[in-house]
């Protein structure tokens, strides 16, 4: 996967293009485009990426659907969905690219590649999904 063509997508909530996504949006985005393979929107599921109570109730219902299986403490394949805690829900999702290293959006930035293992992520990583298409 070239990851350049990911980065600095600005960020737009509910998006899921080129033109400017959340997190769950470019992780929708990357799916399709490298693999294929479509993710749950879940835009419907939540009213905004700052509501993170609803976005943590989307994770939650979304995971437990049959589309994916959870690979939390395994070895990370690229591509594996990373689940981060924020405000103690679970309302972040990035891509795993390699040891130490996801591409990730944040509200109010553009998609970037940032270190899953510095001190403002590493203690936040709940839980690691991998697409049943990918096993």
């Amino acid at each position: 996967m070239d990851v350049r063509k990911y980065l600095g997508i600005p960020f737009a909530d509910h998006g899921r293009s080129q033109d400017g996504c959340d997190c769950w949006g470019l992780c929708c985005l990357v799916y399709q485009q490298e693999w294929g393979l479509t993710l749950p929107d879940m835009g419907d599921s939540y009213s905004d990426a700052y509501a993170r109570g609803e976005v943590d109730a989307a994770f939650l219902a979304e995971s437990a659907a049959g589309w994916c299986v959870e690979v939390t403490g395994q070895e990370y394949k690229q591509g594996d969905i990373m689940v981060f805690r924020r405000g103690g829900l679970e309302n972040h999702a990035a891509l795993y690219l390699e040891p130490g290293k996801m591409l990730h959006q944040l509200d109010g930035a553009q998609s970037c590649i940032a270190r899953y293992d510095s001190p403002l992520w590493r203690n936040k990583l709940s839980r690691v999904f991998r697409h049943v298409a990918k096993i």
